[in-house]
């Protein structure tokens, strides 16, 4: 596959695997447990990917079977009014009438060469080219396989923050590559990865001195803090010493 050319089920795989990477690696997990989430995102997003690409083709196939099976009633039954389309469709394309209905009627003169120009001429189908429903299935599933090594692969060497920066990093790096996105939109996971650290890193306080939104109990004098006082009304329930 040439480089810039999009490949959906690569993109699924590096977005998705890397996503449950930063989640469980953000909840504190070790390199075990980390690993051990990816693998499982990366053969269940394969598998989701793969049926769901084997019913949309299948779908797809009998959906084209189904109107290649009424124009072959029409080319049989009432031959005319194919012709008659095919004729008009030529002249569009730019030849003369005299040529556009010699070549309609050469074209008609054999019923299977009839019917398969009309399907690609007038429906726009191509009888030897429905598509297969398995290799859909099995191609989706291998490129989910394949986007998801880039972030998964650092966490069977290495753990902790540098195994997430690696996973970041090859992340954007395989996308810029393979999947043909922009320089920004490689960089997108690294800043939103960094954003989500930020954040994280503002909840619990520090220290117990930090002020915090605090709900007063009952009976309680009001506060604004906890820099001077204990109490259990503070976000998430916990308790806050002077």
């Amino acid at each position: 596959m040439a480089r810039g050319r999009p490949c959906w089920g690569v993109n699924d795989g590096l977005v998705s695997v890397l996503c449950i990477i930063l989640g469980v690696a953000g909840a504190g997990s070790g390199q075990t447990a980390v690993r051990l989430a990816g693998v499982a995102g990366m053969v269940a997003g394969a598998v989701s990917m793969a049926a769901g690409e084997w019913i949309s083709v299948t779908a797809q196939v009998e959906l084209f079977k189904g109107v290649l099976g009424d124009l072959r009633r029409i080319v049989r039954d009432q031959p005319g009014v194919v012709i008659g389309r095919l004729e008009e469709m030529l002249r569009e394309a730019g030849l003369s009438s005299g040529s556009a209905r010699a070549a309609a009627r050469e074209v008609a003169s054999d019923e299977g060469t009839l019917f398969s120009t009309s399907a690609r001429r007038v429906v726009g189908i191509n009888p030897q080219e429905l598509g297969s429903p398995w290799t859909a299935a099995v191609s989706s599933f291998f490129l989910f396989g394949l986007g998801s090594l880039a972030p998964l692969l650092p966490w069977f060497f290495i753990g902790g923050s540098t195994a997430a920066v690696l996973s970041i990093v090859a992340t954007g790096a395989a996308a810029w590559w393979w999947a043909g996105w922009s320089p920004a939109q490689a960089a997108a996971p690294s800043c939103m990865a960094r954003s989500a650290s930020s954040s994280s890193s503002c909840w619990p306080p520090s220290s117990p001195t930090t002020p915090v939104s605090c709900s007063t109990p009952p009976g309680m004098p009001d506060r604004d803090s906890a820099s001077d006082g204990a109490w259990t009304g503070c976000r998430g329930g916990a308790t806050l010493q002077a």
